[in-house]
């Protein structure tokens, strides 16, 4: 095999992997473009990402983390010929950050460099945000067929995606085909009476407001987390019967929902709850990769023996010894007295204090 006339395609792999850990992601991304040989070079070089983002919002931005820190993050914005560059004063910052004028499209000039850069990079996370406000509906069939088809990408994708109308959100479970590592999941538009045909399976799943438990019925997730502050006891109710029947959240494992003003009578009505004492049952629960003791609760029994417990207020502990906390207490014996254990405990003249609600599957 002759040697090249470009010296550094003539070093030994270990000797280019030196070399190009002098470089910035940018440089070793322009070497990689050069000739098929560079982008060869290119990928062996072994260069660990921790997360390749594709952001399109404000502006069409592929963004490159390693260290899964702030301060090591690359950044590309793609804005139009007729956009104006914004002025940036950071110096250090400009060193990590550059614009491309593209006469065409934005977005799908960014898909197709966070495609690339998901070539050269090894990666740990892969990040997509997308609004239809600044993207078509072509755009974004590029960008779903795209991660439909990259099976590197299951299981540690990242989808953050606003829907604006009813239109949007069929186009969303319509064509999203892949497991996701989250979902993050907003609306603009009143989807009461809105009915997913499809299911999306994801690990966990973010509401940011105005998901109805129609939807949220549709979402096969692990980790459940709501963020709206129009969920109803209720609403919660409905969603334990529909785990408690196995209609719908089978795969759940837990779920948070911020802040409300509960009712527990009105929370467990009609799903034969069991009632613990948080000063004698104690129980390791394990989340992810935590492990965590969570006191007493309200149990709800599946009938394949499953059991989901049931929390007011965040209350796990690093331990089974560690002290009981007293809203805990009051919170079960105002439920045995039948009395109205609604929103929290506020102090006399003031109002009820939201608290988050929990629900563990173990």
């Amino acid at each position: 095999m002759s040697l090249s006339k470009f010296s550094l395609l003539n070093l030994p792999d270990v000797a280019f992997r030196v070399v190009a850990d002098f470089w910035t992601p940018f440089e070793l991304l322009d070497f990689s473009t050069i000739t098929k040989r560079t982008k060869r070079k290119a990928i062996d070089s072994n260069k660990k990402a921790y997360e390749i983002d594709l952001n399109g919002w404000p502006c069409q931005t592929v963004s490159i983390m390693f260290d899964g820190e702030e301060t090591s993050i690359w950044k590309t914005c793609f804005i139009s010929e007729e956009a104006q560059k914004t002025e940036r004063d950071d110096d250090e910052m400009i060193s990590r950050f550059q614009w491309k004028l593209v006469p065409g499209n934005c977005l799908q000039e960014a898909i197709k460099q966070w495609k690339f850069s998901m070539e050269i990079f090894k990666y740990s996370r892969i990040s997509v945000s997308i609004s239809p406000m600044n993207s078509t509906l072509e755009d974004r069939k590029i960008l779903f067929d795209l991660m439909n088809s990259t099976s590197d990408l299951k299981d540690i994708l990242s989808l953050k995606i606003d829907c604006i109308t009813e239109r949007d959100m069929d186009f969303v479970f319509n064509n999203c085909n892949i497991n996701l590592a989250f979902l993050f999941l907003s609306t603009g538009f009143d989807n009461k009476d809105y009915k997913p045909h499809q299911t999306i399976k994801t690990k966990n799943i973010l509401i940011m407001s105005r998901i109805t438990f129609n939807i949220l019925r549709a979402l096969d997730s692990v980790y459940i987390r709501s963020l709206s502050y129009n969920v109803t006891s209720e609403d919660v109710n409905g969603f334990l019967k529909d785990w408690q029947s196995s209609q719908a959240y089978c795969s759940m494992k837990k779920a948070e929902f911020y802040d409300g003003h509960w009712n527990l009578n009105e929370l467990l009505e009609g799903t034969s709850s069991t009632s613990r004492d948080p000063r004698t049952v104690k129980r390791s629960i394990k989340v992810g990769a935590n492990t965590h003791w969570i006191f007493g609760g309200f149990d709800i029994q599946r009938k394949d023996g499953v059991t989901a417990t049931l929390q007011l207020g965040l209350h796990r502990m690093k331990s089974g010894t560690a002290k009981v906390p007293e809203e805990l207490i009051k919170d079960y014996e105002d439920f045995l007295k039948n009395d109205d254990p609604v929103e929290g405990h506020g102090e006399d003249g003031e109002q009820p204090k939201r608290r988050p609600l929990y629900v563990y599957v173990w």
